[in-house]
């Protein structure tokens, strides 16, 4: 397969298959449904673990330091859900 000019030679990839939740499916759908040109699960699935694999290479003070906002916002969404079920409008 030769490429063109402007292109890239393709990268030595392997598949990977492994089990999801469906919950985590729906996610992934969801995210890719917001997105202009709508990637593939693949496409997504290899961004998610791109960041992963980043986040994991920063020094572990940042890596703590973005765990525990993560784990903020977690907190913080689930408040507003159990506020918006008890005044009704979840």
């Amino acid at each position: 397969m030769t490429n063109k000019p402007d292109e890239l030679p393709p990268l030595p990839m392997r598949t990977v298959a492994t089990a999801l939740p469906d919950s985590m499916i729906d996610q992934l759908d969801a995210i890719r449904r917001n997105d202009d040109d709508l990637p593939s699960r693949s496409a997504i699935i290899r961004e998610a673990v791109t960041m992963y694999l980043e986040l994991h290479a920063m020094p572990p003070q940042i890596t703590m330091a973005i765990c525990d906002m993560i784990q903020t916002a977690r907190m913080i969404a689930e408040t507003a859900d159990e506020i918006g079920e008890a005044q009704g409008t979840a």
